[in-house]
């Protein structure tokens, strides 16, 4: 499955990168294009990973050859055989080499390697992967187990007993790594509290966690079940225990349940990151809306019933702060803190760099003192000012700018 998806992927590229229909998947220029980028290298090195670890796997579960002999039962007090020695640690070296590497060819042409902490966040994203995959992989085995047709249920528990202790305790250790990574990996790449509810990759990452919680829900049941089970056992095996009735039956039910349940929340959490790998990060797309407020020039003169804007403020609140349509609140704040009115305002879009005539603003008034500006169009990104040309009485106005940045 690896393969086929690692060589479709491939052949896709091309073709998605480059706008064209999936009848070029195979045009030799595209699959070149594609070869020529980080992306590609990973894609090809992944394939020929795969195959070194298939050829492993394939040797690992192969049957000793007669010449080599039976596996000595006991503790091996001579030399062992060449080929037992290669078995026990030649091969499970190469797989683990090859498990680590694998996990590079997703982390070296993904989000770690763009941003800050690149150097840590390399790591970090592979040490997330690895833990991901030894939990889920375990979990998918252990299911094959105790999801067994009925008749096999009670041999099934039995010759878990081993396995299930230990598998709890690696699924333990990969989740507190999967947390601390994830943590980590999450605050680089949202940076803030506010790009979770504003971006997209901000809110599919809350339902990654939400997922990830009904795991912890489904696997917490699932290692009091073993830690019972070990007590009953070992409470059995003591002298002159008296013997516990077993059903192994009604034993698995929770078990196969919670089991299953982790098998498919797993995957959930899999096909959100998968999503979450081609999305961009929050850090990069969150544009925190604008705040500023500056003070009511001091040589603006006002009088009657404006006189309180003297010594007051201007506060004016843009959002999304992004190329593209914002709407603009502008509060005219007394000395008082009251809001006060005028007879008219009128605005203009100023690029810092000058690079852009002025684009004209229209101003509404909302309430007495509130005024909006609701279809406030600001042509890319980079440094603006909003310039604000208020007029404090039938004869006097005051221009004030209030510079802002649009991500």
């Amino acid at each position: 499955m690896l393969a086929a998806g690692t060589a479709v992927v491939l052949l896709v590229q091309g073709p998605y990168a480059d706008g064209r229909s999936l009848i070029t998947v195979f045009d030799p220029g595209l699959l070149g294009a594609t070869l020529s980028t980080r992306l590609g290298y990973a894609l090809l090195a992944r394939l020929v990973l795969v195959v070194v670890l298939g050829v492993v796997f394939l040797i690992a579960v192969g049957r000793p050859s007669p010449a080599a002999g039976p596996e000595p039962a006991g503790p091996i007090s001579a030399g062992p055989e060449p080929a037992g020695a290669a078995r026990r640690i030649v091969l499970p070296a190469v797989a683990a080499a090859g498990a680590v590497a694998m996990t590079l060819t997703w982390t070296l042409a993904d989000h770690a390697q763009s941003g800050t902490q690149i150097w840590l966040a390399v790591p970090a994203t592979s040490l997330h992967l690895l833990a991901m995959a030894l939990w889920l992989g375990g979990l998918v085995a252990l299911a094959v187990c105790v999801l067994a047709p009925a008749a096999k249920r009670g041999p099934a528990l039995l010759s878990l007993e081993p396995a299930l202790p230990r598998f709890s305790r690696l699924a333990l250790l990969c989740f507190a790594v999967i947390a601390g990574t994830g943590l980590y990996l999450s605050w680089r790449q949202v940076g803030t509290w506010g790009a979770l509810g504003g971006t997209d990759f901000g809110r599919l990452l809350l339902g990654k966690l939400a997922v990830v919680l009904g795991v912890l829900a489904l696997a917490s049941g699932a290692r009091r079940f073993v830690q019972r089970r070990d007590r009953a056992r070992r409470a059995a095996a003591a002298p002159a225990a008296p013997a516990a009735p077993r059903d192994p039956g009604a034993a698995l039910r929770g078990l196969r349940r919670s089991v299953a349940g982790e098998v498919v929340l797993g995957l959930v959490v899999v096909s959100i990151t998968a999503v979450l790998v081609g999305t961009a990060p929050a850090r990069t797309s969150y544009a925190p809306p604008v705040d500023a407020t500056v003070p009511f020039p001091a040589a603006a003169t006002a009088s009657g019933p404006y006189g309180g804007l003297r010594g007051g403020s201007i506060q004016v609140k843009i959002e999304p702060a992004r190329p593209g349509g914002n709407t603009a609140d502008i509060y005219l704040i007394g000395r008082d803190g009251t809001l006060v009115p005028v007879p008219e305002i009128s605005g203009a879009l100023e690029s810092r760099d000058r690079a852009v005539p002025a684009l004209p603003v229209t101003v509404t008034a909302a309430e007495p003192g509130h005024y909006v500006a609701g279809s406030m169009s600001i042509p890319y990104p980079g440094e603006w000012a909003l310039r604000l040309d208020i007029r404090v009485s039938d004869f006097d106005e005051t221009r004030v700018r209030v510079p802002f940045t649009a991500h």
